[in-house]
């Protein structure tokens, strides 16, 4: 919102861009006290609408919905902006104008993907030989490769997030440790108790399914790979 204040038409031919590369005769003809009005309404409107629907999602449905609108809803007001202000510029600006709306698409379809794909479940799958998991980070593990196989009522300490996603109870990736260890999460929910698949390469995995009973999940897994063991 503040900048709706900053720019004004003492300023303007630094600060407000495309209007400080003009020459004096296309500033002279540039509507500019309308358009900073259009401006300043805008920028206020968007700040605030922004304020009070990321905080009413975040409050009233979850922390994921509040944050996804505070990232894309002024992305695609940006978007409604530059287009609508296109009325002022010349053709030549009003060209460069449609670029940035598409590159803020481009983004905003971009940013829409990563949410989803994010949060989307990681689903696993324990075969007689291996086990897999679906999703972002996915990966599949030969029970050979796999040291051991524990239940965890707790995660261990982060410092740091290496890459990956992190949002609302959600962590897929891979993380540093307190002790300094990297080690690959498959959050799907803060839902106790946790897996942990310790692999012989030291790239350990923990995971934690949404809806499905962990404990289950870890009794079907425990008794694969402990069969593959016997077997040799």
């Amino acid at each position: 919102m503040g900048i709706s204040f900053i720019i004004t038409e003492k300023n303007a031919p630094t600060l407000l861009s495309g209007y400080n590369k003009m020459s004096k005769e296309e500033k002279a003809r540039f509507d500019l006290k309308n358009y900073l009005a259009s401006f300043r309404q805008f920028h206020l409107f968007l700040g605030l609408s922004t304020l009070i629907g990321g905080l009413g999602l975040y409050f009233v449905m979850s922390k994921n919905a509040g944050v996804t609108f505070a990232v894309l809803y002024p992305i695609l007001g940006l978007v409604f902006f530059i287009l609508r202000s296109n009325k002022y510029w010349a053709k030549n600006m009003q060209r460069k104008n449609n670029i940035g709306a598409i590159v803020l698409l481009m983004t905003a379809a971009l940013v829409s993907g990563l949410f989803f794909w994010g949060v989307k479940e990681t689903k696993i799958n324990v075969a007689d030989t291996a086990v897999g998991f679906k999703g972002i980070y996915g990966e599949a593990i030969d029970y050979q490769d796999v040291t051991s196989i524990d239940l965890m009522q707790k995660l261990p300490k982060f410092t740091m997030r290496v890459h990956g996603f992190a949002l609302d109870g959600v962590y897929k990736g891979k993380f540093k440790t307190a002790d300094g260890d990297i080690v690959k999460l498959l959050i799907n929910a803060m839902n106790k108790p946790y897996i942990k698949i310790e692999k012989k390469n030291g790239k350990d995995i923990f995971f934690a399914s949404k809806n499905d009973d962990n404990g289950r999940i870890y009794k079907e897994l425990k008794e694969k790979w402990s069969s593959q063991n016997d077997e040799r």
